[in-house]
């Protein structure tokens, strides 16, 4: 009878484990999403600053360098 309940108890211990684990990778999951859209705004954000800033004469529209390489 004492084994049974080590058994079950060590068993509800690794499902509580698995369960919590999970969920940490859930929630970090959904941090990285939410992470990699703010950056994709930030980015489209900064591309459209640029590009303005070039069309209006801001920036030098150097020939041979692409705005891609002015935003690295």
């Amino acid at each position: 009878m004492i084994t049974n309940l080590k058994l079950l108890r060590r068993e509800l211990n690794l499902h509580w484990a698995w369960q919590r684990d999970r969920s940490t990778i859930v929630e970090d999951s959904i941090k990285l999403v939410k992470s990699s859209q703010h950056r994709k705004e930030e980015t489209l954000k900064r591309r459209h600053e640029l590009r303005s800033a070039v069309a209006s004469g801001g920036l030098p529209n150097t020939p041979g360098v692409k705005l891609n390489k002015i935003i690295q």
